[in-house]
C-alpha cells in the first residue's frame, strides 16, 4: 500500500501543472457550493427572523364566523389534532370580543414536505365532515408560509416556490457539471498511468488497490482543495453580498442579509463536495481496476502512416496543400477518440450549461420584470378637496416651488357599460369570475401638455368639444389560480367608443356617457397609478374631465370630489416632500399626502442590475470551471501524443502544418460536441421553464441567446485551450522523446 501511495504522490509531482489545473478546478467548484450554502444559511436565518416578527410563530391559522358550520368543523379539528403527536401546538380561539373562531396549529418538526401533510389532513377531516351535508365552508387561511419556507417547505402558496426549486436545480446543475469535469480529469489522469496500473499488478498488486490508488489522488485534492474552497465561496459571498440585498429587497421588500455561518449547512457542504470528488474519481478507479497487464504491454504507441501519406522524397502528405493537415487531424480525431471523449464531454456540458444558464437568467428577469412596478416619477403629491378653486391654487403654488419639476394630473375612476372592451386574455378572467365588472379611469393633464401628446404620438382631434380620450394599453399584473398573469386585459382600437354608466330617464332607461377612442399610447408611466388588472386608463382634456368628474358614482367616498395629483422627477425628492407637507398644513379645506419613491426605485433598479450581475457571475464561474477542466485534460492529451507529434515531425511534417493539424482537431471537437450540448441544454432549457410556469405566465421561445452564448463558450474554451498549450509547449526533439518513453 506505501507503493501505491508513493506512486500517487510521484505521479502528481512529475505532472505538476496537470495537478495544479486539477486543484483550480476543485477549488473553483468547492467554491461556488460554498457560496450558495452560505446564501441557503444566511437566507434561512433571514426569512425566519422576518417571519416571526411580522407574523408570529404559528405556521397554520384556519378562520371563520362564529356560530357557523365551519366554526364548528374548526373545533371538532382542534379536538382531534391535540391528540395527534405531529402537531406541537393547537390554540382555539373563541373571544367575545371577536366575530370569528380562530384555530391556530404549529408542526412540531417542519421540513420540506409539511405543507403536502397538512393539506392531506385537512381534505380528510373536511371530506369527513361534508359528508351527511350540503353546504359549502366559508374559511380564511392565514398561513405562515414565509417561517415555513425557512425549513424548506414546497409549497407553491407560499409566492417563493419558484425561487426554491430554481436553488435545488442550480445544485443539481453545478453538482451534475462538476461531477462531470472533475470525472474527465480524473479518467485522463488514470489513462496516462495504465503502463504503472499494469506494472503494479504484474508484481502482485490487485484490482482493489489500483481502485484505492485512484481514489487515494482524489482524496488528496479534498484534503487541500475544499478548505481552500470553503473560504474562497465566503469570499465570494462577501463581494456579491450588496447585490444580493438589492435583489431580496426589490422582490419580497427583505431586510439586508447578514453572513451566518451554520454547522449543518457547512457539515453538508463538505459531505456534498467530498461525495462529489470521489463520484468523480470513482467510474475512472473502475476501469482502472479492469485493465489487463499484457494488452498494455502489447499496445503500441507508434503511429502508422500509410504510403498513400509518403511524398515522392520520403516526407509525410498526399501533397503539400490545405486538405493533408484536415486529412490527418480527421485520422487523429478517430484513432484517439477514446482519449477525446473526455474533452468532447466537457464541451458538450459547456454548450449545454450556456443554454441552461442563460434561460435562468431570461425567464428569472421576466419574473423581475413583472414584480417591477414601471414607473417613472420618484415623488407624488396628491391633493383632495371639494373646493376646486382652492385646489388649484395649493396646486399652482406646488409647481412654482419646485421649479416645474412636477406635473399636475387629475385622476376620477368610473364604471363601464358592458359588453366589457376585454381582450382574449380579459375575456378569460371574467369567465373565470376573477373580476366582476371593469372599471375606467379618466386622467387629465392641462391643455398644452395634452396638446403636446397630441402631436407627439400624431393623435388627431377632431375638436374639443367632442368627449374624446386617448386610451393607454398599459400591461397589467394580477394572479389566477396561483398563477401570476402580466398582459394587457383591454383591446381598443382607434374610433372605438365605451360608454360609462351615469344617469337615468325617468322610464327607467340608461342614457350613459360615451368617450370615443382617438387614439392609443402604449407607454405613459407618468399617468399610471393602478396594477389593477380590470382598470382601463384613458387620458382626456382637462376640459372634459371637469365636466365628467362631478358625475363619478364614487364621489362621496373620495376625501374631496376633486383629486389633483403632482408628479415627478425630482433630484432632491426629499426636500421637495418636507415642503409640501408644510404647505399641506396651511389649508384646513384639503386633504392630501405625499409618496416619496426615491428610495424605491432605486432599490427597485439595483435590484434588477443586482440580479444581472449575480447570473453573469453565476454563468462567468461555471462556464470558468469547464475551461479550466477543458484545459486540464487538453494539456494532459497533448502530452500523452509527444511522440506522434515527434514522428510526424521527423518524416517530413513542417512545424506550420502540425499547427494547421492541430487547429483542424480542435474544430472537429467544436464539431462534434455540438448536437450532445444542444440536445441537452434545449432539455435543461425546457425544466426550467416548466419551473417558472408552474408560478408565473410565460411563454417558450427558442434560447437563441443561449446558443449564441454557447458558441462562444466553445470558440473561447477553444482558443484559450490552444494558447495555453502553445504558451506552455516544450521544444523536445525526437531522440528526447524516444527516451523519455524507454
Amino acid at each position: 500500500m506505501r507503493l501505491l501511495f508513493y506512486s500517487v504522490l510521484r505521479h502528481l509531482k512529475q505532472h505538476l501543472p496537470q495537478t495544479i489545473l486539477t486543484f483550480a478546478v476543485t477549488v473553483l467548484v468547492t467554491a461556488l457550493f460554498s457560496t450558495i450554502f452560505h446564501f441557503a444559511s444566511s437566507f434561512q436565518s433571514l426569512l425566519r427572523e422576518y417571519a416571526l416578527e411580522t407574523v408570529g410563530d404559528y405556521h397554520y391559522k384556519y378562520v371563520a364566523l362564529k356560530n357557523s358550520e365551519t366554526a364548528e368543523m374548526l373545533c371538532r379539528m382542534a379536538a382531534d389534532f391535540r391528540e395527534d403527536s405531529w402537531f406541537s401546538n393547537v390554540i382555539l380561539k373563541e373571544e367575545d370580543d371577536n366575530d370569528n373562531t380562530e384555530l391556530i396549529l404549529t408542526v412540531a418538526s417542519p421540513n420540506i414536505l409539511t405543507s403536502k401533510s397538512m393539506e392531506k389532513k385537512y381534505k380528510r377531516f373536511e371530506t369527513g365532515f361534508l359528508a351527511d351535508r350540503e353546504s359549502e365552508l366559508q374559511i380564511d387561511f392565514q398561513h405562515n408560509y414565509a417561517l415555513l419556507l425557512s425549513y424548506g417547505d414546497l409549497s407553491r402558496e407560499s409566492g417563493m416556490y419558484s425561487l426554491l426549486l430554481i436553488f435545488f436545480l442550480m445544485l443539481a446543475i453545478i453538482a451534475s457539471t462538476s461531477i462531470v469535469t472533475l470525472g474527465a480529469v480524473f479518467q485522463v489522469s488514470a489513462a496516462r498511468r495504465e503502463r504503472d496500473f499494469a506494472l503494479l499488478l504484474s508484481i502482485g498488486a490487485d484490482s482493489s488497490q489500483i481502485k484505492s490508488a485512484v481514489l487515494l489522488e482524489s482524496a488528496l485534492y479534498i484534503g487541500f482543495a475544499v478548505p481552500a474552497g470553503y473560504f474562497l465561496g465566503i469570499l465570494f459571498f462577501e463581494i456579491s453580498k450588496s447585490r444580493m440585498d438589492a435583489v431580496l429587497y426589490a422582490a419580497e421588500k427583505f431586510p439586508p442579509i447578514e453572513m451566518v455561518i451554520s454547522l449543518p449547512f457547512s457539515v453538508a457542504l463538505i459531505i456534498c463536495e467530498i461525495c462529489i470528488i470521489l463520484l468523480s474519481g470513482l467510474i475512472p478507479a473502475v476501469k482502472a481496476g479492469r485493465i489487463s497487464p499484457m494488452e498494455i504491454f502489447q499496445r503500441t504507441r507508434d503511429i502508422y502512416v500509410s504510403k498513400r501519406e509518403k511524398m515522392k522524397e520520403g516526407t509525410i502528405g498526399l501533397r503539400e496543400s490545405f486538405c493533408v493537415e484536415r486529412w490527418l487531424a480527421l485520422k487523429s480525431h478517430k484513432r484517439f477518440r477514446r482519449q477525446r471523449r473526455p474533452v468532447l464531454l466537457i464541451l458538450s456540458i459547456t454548450f449545454a450549461l450556456c443554454f441552461a444558464l442563460a434561460g435562468f437568467r431570461e425567464y428569472a428577469a421576466e419574473v423581475v420584470n413583472m414584480t417591477y412596478s414601471g414607473q417613472e416619477y420618484n415623488i407624488a403629491v396628491n391633493l383632495y378637496s371639494d373646493n376646486i378653486k382652492t385646489l388649484g391654487e395649493l396646486a399652482n403654488h406646488l409647481l412654482i416651488s419646485s421649479k416645474h419639476e412636477l406635473r399636475a394630473v387629475r385622476e376620477a375612476v368610473f364604471e363601464l357599460h358592458s359588453p366589457y372592451p376585454y381582450s382574449e386574455m380579459g375575456k378569460t378572467l371574467s369567465e373565470n369570475n376573477v373580476y366582476r365588472l371593469p372599471d375606467i379611469m379618466l386622467v387629465s393633464v392641462d391643455a398644452e401638455e395634452y396638446q403636446n401628446i397630441c402631436r407627439k404620438n400624431k393623435i388627431n382631434l377632431n375638436g374639443l368639444d367632442d368627449t374624446q380620450g386617448i386610451f393607454i394599453n398599459m400591461e397589467h399584473v394580477w394572479k389566477q389560480n396561483g398563477v401570476v398573469c402580466r398582459g394587457k386585459t383591454f383591446e381598443l382600437a382607434k374610433g372605438d367608443t365605451i360608454t360609462m354608466y351615469r344617469t337615468f330617464d325617468g322610464a327607467g332607461q340608461e342614457d350613459g356617457i360615451e368617450i370615443s377612442i382617438a387614439g392609443i399610447l402604449e407607454e405613459a408611466p407618468l399617468y399610471i397609478d393602478t396594477e389593477e388588472a380590470t382598470r382601463m386608463i384613458v387620458l382626456v382634456s382637462e376640459e372634459i374631465f371637469l365636466k365628467l368628474e362631478p358625475l363619478r358614482p364614487f364621489s362621496e367616498e373620495e376625501p374631496g370630489m376633486h383629486c389633483i395629483s403632482l408628479r415627478g422627477l425630482s433630484e432632491k425628492a426629499d426636500a421637495l416632500e418636507k415642503a409640501a407637507v408644510r404647505e399641506l398644513n396651511f389649508y384646513n379645506d384639503i386633504t392630501g399626502n405625499v409618496e416619496n419613491y426615491e428610495k424605491t426605485m432605486q432599490q427597485e433598479k439595483a435590484g434588477i442590475a443586482g440580479f444581472e450581475f449575480l447570473c453573469v457571475a453565476l454563468i462567468f464561474l461555471l462556464v470558468l470551471v469547464c475551461i479550466c477542466g477543458n484545459v486540464t485534460v487538453s494539456w494532459t492529451v497533448s502530452n500523452a501524443r509527444q511522440k506522434e507529434f515527434a514522428t510526424l515531425l521527423s518524416i517530413g511534417m513542417k512545424p506550420g502544418e502540425l499547427r494547421k493539424m492541430k487547429c483542424w482537431e480542435l474544430l472537429f471537437n467544436i464539431i462534434c460536441s455540438f448536437v450532445p450540448g444542444f440536445l441537452a441544454g434545449i432539455i435543461c432549457h425546457w425544466v426550467i421553464f416548466k419551473i417558472y410556469s408552474a408560478e408565473y405566465q410565460m411563454v417558450w421561445c427558442f434560447p437563441l441567446d443561449g446558443l449564441l452564448l454557447g458558441i462562444l463558450a466553445l470558440v473561447f474554451s477553444v482558443i484559450i485551450t490552444w494558447f495555453v498549450l502553445k504558451i506552455c509547449k516544450r521544444k523536445l526533439t525526437l531522440a528526447d522523446i524516444l527516451q523519455k518513453f524507454e
